[in-house]
């Protein structure tokens, strides 16, 4: 249950984090592993160039030391075979000859420049001649190799001299007689410092806390070489190269710790760590910026739907990174502002709706004591205009019904005028009371397709004396625009417009156009009129019942407009500013709602 919980939330974290998880996992994670895999094989690389460098290295030092001993040997063999060497085995010589016979074997010794010693022994070891002139300590270990080499059945061999006095190698070969050459004649020997064989180990100058060894045949250490400075780990694994001489016998190891070694791949592995630490570090930064970039869109947006939820539907939403979530920011937008415009539209059902129900009483109520009132007028301007003729006559009154009051003939006249006032407001009355039923209980449409310009010239005839008095340019374009609606009240919609538009030009001066306008497939019609327009302030309020900028205005027309073209599936819309004019638009949509289409009535 817990790791489904944990599961559960892992799932649910914000988009935020989301994008760094699935950056790590899909993106740093692998990129690690590539790194590591190239940063490892490169090392690897590097391990074995430099363990093949090394041991190529100690090999050419082991070839080094083998040929010097075979250059040795190959003197011997010439020392072996020279004239004056078969001479001291082939006859007894005196003490002048031996002299010159050291005197040859000093100048070969001395030529070679390597030779610390020429030494001639006979079969049984003893000591011929030897140079230079031997001091009795030398004569004694001299003596003593000579007791151990008359056994010996190879024909090169050598000893290891140590001691107190200065590490030697003496190198011997079989003197045979060149008549004979199976017949050993005795020794040749030559000493060689020790130093001569360890200069090449000792000349290999790697890297601090190496430690060279040279042993002989058997393991002894001829020469040994500790570090200069020793590793700080002394138990830390070591790499140890292994090389053999052959002439010799012997054995050259070269013991590197894996610390100086491989000093160069433990750099390039610190380096290769701080440089996936950096891109690591630099990575998280960048995919937290890339995310926090990406989530301030999606906030804007929340924070945008928040003050719409609110009802601040003038709020707008700006984005400013991101082609896709500006295109969301203005869909939000767009219907934010839709979304207002179906509540004004609510709004103004709703009043439509109540002030209909109040119109319907209220006209109901004011029509039979208006038309009581008219009648009760005409009458006493009707008895008035009779009394007056007979007071101009001279005709008497006796067939007149009586007054109760006395009326003077002047007083006729005026009782006529105001009888007449009576008939003229009762008669503005009635007809504001008629506007009020017909706002309040408008008449089904009757819903056809048919030439919307024959309806829009009819309204221009019908209203042609208005035009003509103010002397208004009427400017129609509207020809061949077919529309579905009731035409009659399509007609009475047109009116309504042009004697709005008729009312707000100047005489002689006025210009209304009517103009077709195809509008993002929309067919519109737009009423342009060059008045004084409307005020910003009051330009929502105009579609308002009772709302009139004219002293002389009921402010029922346009509320009249409106509703009618709502009933018929269009709609209207008003621009202008005050000093430029004003201009209508009509909407006429093609497709008409079921509900809002009737049959007309027989």
């Amino acid at each position: 249950m817990m790791q489904w919980k944990l599961f559960h939330n892992l799932i649910n974290i914000s988009l935020k984090w989301r994008i760094f998880f699935f950056y790590l996992f899909l993106g740093l994670i692998p990129l690690l592993v590539i790194l590591y895999s190239s940063v490892n094989a490169h090392i690897r690389s590097i391990q074995n160039i430099t363990d093949n460098q090394v041991r190529e290295l100690v090999d050419t030092i082991a070839n080094q030391t083998n040929t010097l001993c075979r250059e040795i040997y190959r003197d011997l063999y010439i020392l072996s075979n020279l004239s004056y060497v078969q001479s001291t085995y082939g006859q007894r010589t005196t003490g002048d000859a031996m002299d010159r016979i050291r005197e040859e074997l000093e100048a070969f010794r001395i030529n070679k420049g390597i030779f610390h010693r020429i030494t001639l022994f006979s079969p049984t070891g003893k000591i011929i001649v030897t140079t230079p002139l031997i001091s009795d300590p030398e004569a004694s270990a001299l003596i003593e190799t000579g007791d151990q080499i008359h056994a010996e059945t190879t024909h090169y061999f050598h000893r290891e001299i140590g001691g107190d006095l200065l590490p030697k190698i003496m190198l011997f070969k079989k003197v045979y007689d060149f008549k004979d050459l199976n017949k050993p004649l005795g020794f040749a020997s030559v000493e060689v410092p020790l130093r001569e064989f360890t200069s090449f180990i000792e000349s290999l100058q790697l890297e601090k806390g190496i430690k060279k060894i040279l042993l002989n045949s058997t393991n002894e250490q001829l020469y040994t070489k500790e570090p200069e400075m020793p590793p700080v780990d002394p138990l830390a694994d070591a790499r140890e190269y292994w090389a053999h001489i052959p002439l010799l016998n012997w054995t050259m190891i070269v013991s590197i710790p894996e610390s100086v070694l491989l000093r160069d791949v433990n750099d390039l592995i610190v380096k290769n760590l701080g440089i996936t630490f950096l891109v690591v570090l630099s990575a998280i930064f960048a995919t937290l910026m890339f995310s926090r970039r990406a989530i301030r869109p999606l906030n804007q947006i929340i924070a945008g739907a928040k003050q719409f939820a609110a009802g601040n539907l003038d709020y707008r939403i700006r984005v400013n990174s991101g082609s896709e979530a500006r295109m969301l920011a203005d869909e939000v937008n767009d219907m934010a502002k839709q979304l207002k415009e179906r509540q004004e539209e609510l709004v103004q059902m709703n009043k439509l709706a109540s002030l209909g129900l109040l119109s319907t009483v209220i006209a109901h109520e004011v029509k039979n004591p208006l038309a009581g009132i008219k009648t009760s007028a005409q009458v006493l301007q009707r008895l008035s205009m009779d009394n007056a003729a007979m007071d101009a006559e001279g005709v008497g009154r006796s067939s007149m019904p009586a007054l109760p009051v006395t009326i003077q003939p002047d007083d006729w006249q005026d009782m006529q005028s105001l009888a007449k006032g009576i008939v003229k407001d009762v008669n503005r009355l009635n007809k504001t009371v008629m506007n009020l039923l017909d706002f309040a209980g408008t008449q089904p449409s009757q819903i056809i397709t048919f030439d919307l310009a024959e309806v829009i010239r009819q309204a221009l005839r019908l209203i042609r004396v208005d035009i003509e008095k103010k002397k208004v340019a009427i400017d129609n374009r509207v020809d061949g625009f077919e529309v579905t609606a009731d035409p009659d009240q399509m007609t009475q919609v047109f009116i309504n417009l042009i004697l709005n538009a008729v009312s707000a030009v100047e005489p002689d001066i006025g210009e209304i156009a009517i103009l077709p306008i195809n509008h993002n497939g929309e067919c519109q019609i737009h009423i342009i009129d060059n008045g004084q327009g409307i005020p910003d302030a009051v330009i929502n309020r105009i579609f308002d019942p009772f709302f009139s900028m004219s002293k002389r205005g009921t402010g029922l027309g346009l509320s009249i407009v409106h509703t009618l073209l709502t009933q018929n599936n269009a709609s209207i819309a008003v621009t202008g500013r005050r000093g430029n004019g004003t201009r209508f638009i009509l909407t006429f949509s093609d497709r008409i709602e079921e509900e809002t289409r009737e049959e007309p009535h027989g």
